[in-house]
């Protein structure tokens, strides 16, 4: 008897396991901000009052994109340039692990876990006449390519 309910558990659990969604993928970008003319760029022009009221610059340029798999289990990198860069690293559950880098050595590290229209601002450092900037942003299902 005790065996036919451990294996009743042990059935719902696995189906409840196999049913659960796939973690959204998550899409970094590097942006360099500055006071020149504001662009249109696609992927910023929802940002766009959130960055400036956040920085205070007038202009966001989109320099280097990627979209990280928030299920995998190895580290990724985003590599705009090699003195400047990020590591995500999976967490269990739906987090992400991130190491900001600056010529190798660890400028910040944190843990977040990204929601749909809440996105991660991750000021960097100053870069020409303006300011290097990652944003981290989970992307809903309905909107991946």
């Amino acid at each position: 008897m005790k065996l036919r309910y451990l294996f009743l558990l042990w059935s719902v659990l696995t189906v409840g396991l196999l049913a659960a969604p796939a973690q959204e993928p998550i899409w970094v970008g590097l942006v360099k901000a500055d006071n020149t003319l504001p662009t249109e760029e696609e992927r910023l022009v929802k940002l766009q009052r959130r960055l400036k009221c956040v920085f205070g610059f007038e202009a966001y340029h989109l320099m280097h994109e990627a979209t990280v798999a928030s299920g995998e289990k190895y580290a990724q990198w985003v590599l705009p340039r090699k003195d400047f860069y990020l590591k995500l690293e999976p967490q269990a559950g739906s987090g992400i692990h991130y190491e900001l880098y600056r010529d190798k050595t660890l400028l910040v590290e944190g843990r977040v876990d990204p929601k749909p229209g809440r996105p991660l601002f991750i000021s960097g450092p100053n870069y020409l006449d303006g300011r290097l900037i990652f944003i981290l942003q989970r992307v809903p299902a309905e909107k991946q390519p």
